[in-house]
C-alpha cells in the first residue's frame, strides 16, 4: 500500500518505522527543513511502552534513559528549606528521557529516501476509488491510498478533516526550562524520582527531574536538570505572555529564547514565592525557557476517507498525563493490527477509529481528573500528612487499564 504521512516527529517517524517493517511504501512529508532537536526538553512514558518500543526496533537497547521509581509531593515550607516537605511519594514505574534524542534515534531508523524535509504540505482531498491527493507548498502533488496526518496539536489535517473541531485554553501555560547539572549550586537531592512542587495558596504545581545530558551521558555532574511549570494565565492575559521580545504574537508556542524580559521576570518571581529556594534558584539561572499554551479537544472521529490523524494530531491531552509518546505509538500499531484483520482500507479505519475514540475519551478524562488535582484544586503538600495525601490522590485520579504509570 502506498501511504504517505504528513509530520516527521516522533509520531510520524515512529508510524514510519512500523509500516515500512509490515512492507509498504511510505513518504513522510516534514515542512521543516532542519534537524527537529530543541523543541523539546524532557518527556516521559511508562516503562512497558519504552521496552514495547525497544523490541520492535524503533529505538536501540541502549538508549539513554532514566528510571523513575517515585514521585514525592512537595510544598513549600520555612521550617524545611531550601529543599521543600515531603507530604508523601506515589510509586512510579516510569522512564524520562531528552525529547531530541528519541526524536534522533526514531529518525535514524527511516531510510532518507522515505523522508522528505523541507516540504510543506498545504491541502489534501479525496478522490474518486479511494486515493488520497497531497499538495505541497511549491504545488506539486502526490497521490495515496492513505494519509495519516502526524503533524501535531496544531494539524493541518484535522482542520481540513474537521474544520468544527477547535483547541480549547485551560486556563494555563506551560512554562520549560533546563540547566546543565555542572551550573547547579549545592547538592540536588533528586536520584529515581520526579518530584512535583505545589504551589503555596495559587492554582498550578512545578515539576522536577533529571534528563540524560546533550550528550546522552547519565552521569552525575553530565545530566540536565528539568523543569517544567503549570502557572494559570486568564485568556485575556495570553497574549501578553505570548507575545515575544521582538514584540510579534505567538501562537501556541513560544520558542527558546524568545520570551520577554519583563514577562521571563515575572514568571521566575511567581516561582520564587511558590516553591522551595533550590528549585527557585535553579529556574532563576536558566536561560532560553519557552512556553507552551495548554490545550484540549475532543473529537469524534480519526478518520475521514481514507485519511487519519495520530499522535496529537488527534485528541489533545494535557502534557502532564504523559501520555504523549502512548499515544502515536499505540495508535500507529492499533492502524496496523486492522488493516491485517480487514478486507478494505476503510472497514479496517472505521474499527480503528473506534478503538482510538474510546482509548483517547479515557486519556482526556485522566487528564480532566489531574487538572482538577494538580492545577485549580492543588493542595499544599506542606501542610498536609501522608495518609490525608494519599487518600486525596487516591481520590482523584484513575488511571486506565492500558496506560498506568503508578507501580503497586
Amino acid at each position: 500500500m502506498k501511504i504517505g504521512i504528513v509530520g516527521g516527529s516522533i509520531a510520524g517517524c515512529s508510524a514510519a518505522i512500523l509500516l515500512l517493517n509490515e512492507g509498504h511504501e511510505v513518504t513522510v512529508f516534514e515542512r521543516s527543513s532542519k534537524t527537529l532537536v530543541g523543541r523539546g526538553g524532557g518527556i516521559g512514558t511508562t516503562s512497558s511502552l519504552m521496552e514495547q518500543i525497544k523490541t520492535d526496533g524503533l529505538i536501540k537497547d541502549d538508549f539513554a534513559l532514566f528510571q523513575i521509581n517515585k514521585m514525592p509531593l512537595v510544598g513549600k515550607a520555612p521550617s524545611h528549606e531550601p529543599y521543600g516537605k515531603t507530604a508523601w511519594a506515589i510509586p512510579m514505574n516510569f522512564n524520562v528521557f531528552q525529547w531530541n534524542e528519541l526524536w534522533k534515534n526514531l529518525r535514524s531508523n527511516v531510510p532518507s529516501k522515505h523522508y522528505h524535509s523541507g516540504v510543506k504540505i498545504v491541502d489534501a482531498k479525496s478522490l474518486p476509488h479511494g486515493q488520497v491527493e497531497l499538495t505541497t507548498s511549491l504545488g506539486d502533488t502526490e497521490h495515496f491510498d492513505l494519509v495519516l496526518f502526524a503533524d501535531g496539536y496544531q494539524s493541518l489535517g484535522r482542520k481540513l478533516m474537521f474544520p468544527e473541531k477547535k483547541l480549547k485554553y485551560r486556563g494555563y501555560i506551560l512554562w520549560r526550562g533546563l540547566l546543565k547539572e555542572s551550573e547547579m549550586d549545592g547538592d540536588c537531592l533528586l536520584k529515581d524520582e520526579i518530584l512535583r512542587l505545589s504551589y503555596t495558596g495559587e492554582p498550578g504545581h512545578n515539576v522536577v527531574y533529571f534528563i540524560p545530558g546533550q550528550n546522552g551521558s547519565v552521569k552525575k555532574g553530565q545530566r540536565m536538570f528539568n523543569w517544567a511549570a503549570y502557572i494559570a494565565i486568564p485568556e485575556a492575559e495570553l497574549d501578553n505572555v505570548m507575545t515575544d521580545k521582538t514584540g510579534r504574537l505567538r501562537n501556541g508556542t513560544l520558542p527558546p529564547g524568545n520570551l520577554s524580559e519583563a514577562n521571563e521576570s515575572m514568571l521566575k518571581r511567581f516561582l520564587s514565592q511558590h516553591i522551595p529556594a533550590y528549585y527557585a534558584k535553579v529556574v532563576n539561572k536558566t536561560n532560553d525557557s519557552y512556553i507552551q499554551v495548554i490545550y484540549t479537544l475532543d473529537l469524534d472521529s480519526y478518520y475521514k476517507d481514507n485519511m487519519c490523524l495520530i499522535g496529537d494530531a488527534g485528541m489533545v491531552v494535557q502534557p502532564f498525563t504523559g501520555s504523549g509518546v502512548f499515544k502515536g505509538y499505540n495508535n500507529a500499531k492499533d492502524l496496523i493490527a486492522n488493516l491485517k484483520e480487514t478486507d478494505t482500507i476503510i472497514e479496517a479505519l472505521e474499527r480503528w477509529s473506534d478503538q482510538q475514540l474510546k482509548t483517547g475519551k479515557k486519556l482526556l478524562a485522566l487528564g480532566e481528573q489531574m487538572e482538577k488535582a494538580f492545577i485549580w484544586e492543588q493542595i499544599d503538600f506542606a501542610k498536609v500528612g501522608k495518609d490525608e495525601t494519599k487518600k486525596w490522590w487516591k481520590a482523584s485520579v484513575s488511571f486506565p487499564d492500558n496506560f498506568n504509570y503508578e507501580r503497586g
